[in-house]
């Protein structure tokens, strides 16, 4: 049997290989539904903890261990630290570039429907909180305003307030449409289609067209400033669409650590801050988690 996450392990190595070829001009990867993907972008984080905890005499030591542990059984346990610790150097070599706005970004696709939509906050909310960069939110399968024949105009007026909401809610993204065809995309011509709806046809005017491997929209999402009352410093967090209740901070040493509802993220502070301590946080309403650090008051 597969040892866990080594499927999504196996996905990323392949990307590694193909990033670090150099052959290619752009790389797009179809990903899998909201959960899966997270499995897949947070794998490298996970296994490099893993790979600290799991040894905690470190490299030398388990090398050590490992080589007389070889030579009384004949297990390879050095040799295979070794081959663990590169193939999870190769998973964190290619989790820099997918975090890395200036090399990756990913984009938003749904339906204009209820569970859709929700699906796809959620996802653009745990994305920001692991620092992916998002650029665009397409919409797929847009019934037109009208002439779509009575058994389907109830359908198409209801897109027209998901597509309101969709708008609102993922502002300032861009929103790039896509028309329903009527059938499914299958070939060349279909997909140009859809390619000339969603960034504009070849013979459209400049202005009217988007180059599809250019970033749309960028964007912070962690940054850390100073306070303005000048005795302390506040790291902010990109959280869009979650509740407060829904979102616990703590901190370990030089690590933040933040959840939002079942998924967990360890932020490295930097170095001035192992001088302060967290007093607290506040999600703000237009979707920041401000956490404030402060010197402890001396005593005595």
């Amino acid at each position: 049997a597969a040892l866990p996450g080594m499927n999504e392990g196996s996905v990323l190595l392949w990307l590694e290989q193909f990033w670090a070829a150099g052959a290619y001009d752009l790389i797009v990867v179809d990903s899998a539904p909201t959960g899966e993907t997270l499995t897949l972008l947070t794998l490298p984080q996970a296994t490099q903890w893993w790979l600290s905890k799991a040894f905690p005499f470190q490299r030398a030591a388990v090398k050590t261990l490992g080589f007389g542990v070889r030579q009384a059984t004949g297990l390879p346990v050095d040799k295979a630290y070794d081959e663990l610790d590169y193939l999870f150097g190769k998973l964190e070599d290619i989790q820099s570039v997918l975090a890395d706005p200036e090399k990756t970004s990913v984009r938003l696709v749904m339906n204009p429907e209820k569970m859709v939509i929700q699906e796809a906050r959620r996802a653009y909310t745990y994305l920001q909180l692991y620092g992916y960069g998002v650029d665009a939110a397409v919409v797929n399968r847009v019934w037109p305003e009208s002439g779509v024949g009575p058994a389907m105009q109830k359908y198409a007026d209801a897109q027209r307030g998901y597509l309101d909401e969709i708008e609102g809610s993922f502002a300032p993204l861009p929103v790039l449409k896509a028309h329903h065809l009527g059938e499914e995309v299958f070939g060349l011509d279909l997909l140009e289609r859809i390619g000339d709806a969603l960034y504009g046809a070849a013979s459209a005017p400049a202005e009217d067209v988007r180059d599809p491997a250019a970033r749309l929209y960028e964007a912070q999402t962690y940054r850390v400033a100073e306070a303005e009352s000048g005795d302390g410093y506040r790291v902010e967090l990109h959280l869009p669409f979650v509740e407060e209740q829904d979102v616990d901070v703590r901190q370990f040493g030089d690590q933040l650590v933040v959840q939002v509802e079942n998924q967990r993220r360890h932020y490295v502070l930097p170095n001035f801050l192992g001088y302060y301590t967290l007093h607290g946080h506040t999600l703000r309403e237009d979707g920041w988690l401000e956490v404030r650090f402060a010197r402890e008051k001396e005593t005595g």
